[in-house]
């Protein structure tokens, strides 16, 4: 498509301002992208405390002072702030209101781990207020690319409150559904803080058994959906997640783009952030990097003991418990463990662990950009679980930097890894048959026995690097996808 698109992106969080989950490395990844390839991209945020408003210099945009956003049966007055994506022309809004984004914590207390109990006014204020301030603004998106449950009442109000609006008519909504792990249902009261008017009953139709889902009126309201895995589209088909919403379209009409793992911040042969960078066809860097990583965790440095890698994904508790139950029977196997965990509940199991098994275990936190960095560029394998989007994310991620995985395999991941056969053959991962301890150590002594061949070792780390998706070919898809977004937006018009 030649045409320049103005593309608003509306995300929970933005890497690097804030994160959490893959979704904001998402975010701080395909809208540089976008611009680069000549289309007016902008994005919009909440305000939370957490951002450093020195740091990414964000500043007060006069016209975007005082705006009234209707709210239940009042009106509540947002500031809206905006700065640069660092090393970037892409601009970024940032909804400011206190009482809702001042706050610890993103979405839960930041001590107890509970979601905050008003998140669903939290983000309705948020999603009202993303068109108050384009009406404050007066730019006109093509299209509105709304990302994850907290985004999903942007499309509802376009498609409602302001259908009649001139400034709002030609524009289109496409909705990304990014995990099911988490799907933003609340009580039904809260459809009285959308200040409806007498589009409510349309609304109202949306509720199941007393319940609404954000989700769910991203789904149903946005002109085109698409999610980053079959599995998702499978899921919301077949109700085989008894939370989560059905699919408001046939399932043909649910586009999947699998994110990339190449990046500008992502990259081997050119990270800022690990001991030596290194390529396909010059690996020499992992090894150095490997050595500095063991020596930083104070493991034990045998060759034949392969690092593996397990990260800890924000919403799937089930899989990291599974492998801390495992860790002895992973350790028996011939292996040490890596974890990288993002919050502080399991830090305490954690470190029991390692205590008990010294020298075989490291801990890394997962929001010190540098040793996360450090420790995909030094692993030898990463042991995960794919029918989770972010967890698909860091297994891309990770073969990009020669790590391979040892997967259970469902969704989109399927046309990337393929196992491997027998020593020097085919494939790239080591699969993991069913969700059991026993399955897992199986998987886990595969691996060590092949990667004892130091031919075939050399031969899957390439075939990993060059397996790993590229996210220029995933900007592409979008400008595709958007095209098509706007396409049925005209066509219901009509």
């Amino acid at each position: 498509m030649n045409k320049q698109l103005n593309i608003l992106m509306v995300y929970p969080e933005i890497a690097p301002f804030v994160q959490t989950g893959d979704i904001a490395e998402i975010g701080g990844t395909l809208p540089r992208l976008l611009k680069n390839m000549g289309h007016d991209v902008r994005l919009i945020v909440p305000q939370y405390r957490v951002i450093n408003e020195r740091k990414y210099i964000l500043r007060d945009v006069i016209r975007l002072q005082n705006i009234e956003v209707p709210f239940g049966n009042r009106s509540i007055t947002i500031n809206v702030k905006s700065a640069f994506m660092p090393d970037s022309r892409v601009q970024v809004y940032f909804i400011d209101y206190k009482p809702f984004f001042n706050r610890k914590g993103i979405y839960r207390h930041h001590e107890s781990g509970n979601p905050f109990p008003d998140n669903d006014k939290r983000f309705i204020l948020f999603s009202r207020g993303v068109l108050e301030t384009l009406k404050k603004l007066q730019w006109q998106p093509d299209v509105i690319h709304c990302n994850g449950w907290q985004s999903g009442t942007v499309p509802l109000y376009l498609k409602t409150c302001y259908r009649d609006d001139a400034f709002f008519r030609d524009m289109s909504s496409m909705f990304t559904v990014h995990d099911l792990g988490e799907d933003g249902t609340f009580d039904a009261a809260c459809i009285s803080s959308m200040a409806l008017g007498d589009a409510a009953g349309e609304v109202m139709e949306l509720v199941k058994n007393n319940r609404f889902s954000f989700l769910q009126a991203g789904m149903a309201f946005s002109d085109t959906i698409n999610t980053v895995s079959d599995v998702i589209v499978e899921t919301l088909t077949a109700g085989k997640k008894r939370k989560a919403p059905a699919l408001s379209a046939s399932p043909a009409a649910c586009t999947v783009i699998p994110p990339g793992a190449v990046s500008d911040h992502w990259n081997p042969e050119n990270d800022q952030l690990v001991q030596e960078c290194f390529s396909v066809k010059n690996p020499a860097g992992r090894t150095v990097n490997r050595e500095a990583l063991i020596e930083s965790l104070s493991l034990q440095d045998h060759a034949d003991h392969p690092l593996v890698l397990i990260q800890q994904e924000v919403n799937n508790t089930g899989f990291f418990r599974l492998v801390l139950d495992t860790a002895e029977a992973l350790l028996k196997a011939g292996v040490n463990l890596l974890f990288i965990y993002r919050d502080e509940r399991w830090l305490q199991e954690l470190k029991r662990l390692q205590k008990k098994q010294s020298g075989r275990i490291g801990l890394i936190d997962g929001r010190d950009e540098r040793l996360l960095h450090g420790a995909f560029s030094g692993s030898d394998l990463i042991l995960s679980i794919s029918n989770y989007p972010e967890a698909g994310l860091a297994v891309f991620r990770a073969m990009a930097y020669g790590v391979i995985p040892i997967v259970y395999v469902t969704g989109a991941f399927r046309d990337v890894l393929a196992p491997v056969s027998s020593a020097g053959g085919s494939g790239n991962s080591f699969i993991i048959e069913a969700l059991k301890s026993d399955n897992l150590v199986k998987a886990v002594k595969a691996a060590v026995r092949y990667l004892k061949d130091e031919k075939g070792r050399k031969e899957l780390v390439k075939s990993c690097m060059t397996a790993a998706r590229s996210w220029q070919s995933i900007a592409e898809a979008f400008i595709v996808e958007y095209a098509q977004c706007i396409v049925k937006a005209d066509l219901r018009q009509a």
